[in-house]
């Protein structure tokens, strides 16, 4: 058996019920960005992009919700929202957020380049 091997069968047994994560990039879908008014509006102190490292869809919204910034917050007061349940439901909802998994496979480049000048 090659020492590589021995290492990664070493590793298996040392960590066997440890979960498979991925990368997964959350965002905001398109056609809600070109909506005249939408939780992205105005443009500042708001989180356009994220990624994170977990098992699945379901945690990695909760996690994009540790570092929301005041998506929604103000637009839709008027409708009777809650600024602080809007900010959070952003990231959770699937119509207003897209959340991909970032396959290994692709060109090299940059991943996420995210940047608001006022």
């Amino acid at each position: 058996m090659s020492p590589r091997r021995h290492m990664m069968r070493g590793l298996r047994s040392r960590f066997p019920s440890a979960p498979r994560t991925r990368l997964w990039l959350l965002r905001p879908r398109a056609d809600v960005l070109r909506r005249p008014v939408h939780p992205w509006m105005p443009p500042y102190d708001k989180t356009f992009s994220v990624v994170v490292r977990t098992e699945n869809e379901e945690v990695a919204r909760e996690l994009a919700l540790g570092v929301a910034g005041n998506e929604g917050r103000g637009i839709y007061r008027l409708f009777g929202y809650s600024e602080d349940q809007l900010a959070d439901e952003v990231w959770l909802d699937r119509t207003l957020t897209d959340c991909v998994v970032l396959e290994h496979a692709g060109e090299p480049g940059v991943i996420v380049y995210d940047r608001r000048e006022g």
